[in-house]
This record gives C-alpha cells, sequence and structure tokens, in this order.
C-alpha cells in the first residue's frame, strides 16, 4: 500500500512582528515597564484642564465640554462616580462603582486633576 503524497511546504517569508517597524506602540506600557519607570505609564495626557493619569485628585465633576474632547462611553453623564479610563481607551465617570467600563473591556486607570 502506498502512502499518499505530500505537497511541498509553501516557502515563508521572515517572521513579521505585531507591530510594523516605525509605527507607534499602541495600548498601555508593559506592568515591567510601569515598574521601572512610573512616568512611562504617566503619558502626556494633551488636554486643556490639565488632567493626567499620574497624580492628584480623581476627577467627579469633568468639565462639561469633557466628551467633546474625550471619547466617552454611552451613559458617561448618567454615572455617580470618578473618571477612569477603560481597556478600550473610552472613558467613564462610573469609577469607585461596581460594574464601570464593563462592556469595555473594564477599568485601565484613574483621571485625575491638580488637587
Amino acid at each position: 500500500m502506498r502512502s499518499p503524497e505530500r505537497s511541498p511546504e509553501p516557502e515563508r517569508g521572515p517572521e513579521r512582528s505585531a507591530t510594523p517597524a516605525g509605527s507607534p506602540a499602541w495600548g498601555s506600557p508593559s506592568p515591567s515597564a510601569v515598574a521601572a519607570d512610573p512616568a512611562a505609564y504617566c503619558e502626556d495626557l494633551q488636554n486643556p484642564w490639565g488632567y493626567t493619569f499620574c497624580d492628584g485628585e480623581p476627577i467627579t465633576e469633568p468639565d462639561a465640554a469633557f466628551c467633546d474632547y474625550f471619547e466617552c462611553v454611552k451613559n458617561f453623564w448618567q454615572s455617580k462616580g470618578y473618571v477612569v479610563q477603560c481597556e478600550d481607551g473610552t472613558f467613564s465617570k462610573a469609577g469607585g462603582r461596581g460594574g464601570a467600563c464593563v462592556q469595555h473591556g473594564g477599568e485601565k486607570r484613574t483621571l485625575y486633576q491638580e488637587g
């Protein structure tokens, strides 16, 4: 009995990385990068109010134009809590309460204002 013939393996090119060369690395720094350099987690967040991920007081009453500047979750203004960024990059005002960012991958980090 003859064994079935195998098709030749296709040639493979060089392995590609998940992030193309020269492209920015989107997302958060790895936990080890944050531990080594806490400032890496405090990216420069350009906004007219000086809100930051670094230090200050959690924001419970963001500026009325907040969602014109940042992408907010659907029920942002109905929530009662402090402003957090969700894992998908959107912002919620339900920080400190159960279920904040539940449909957006969970809470990523708190947004602060100078106290």
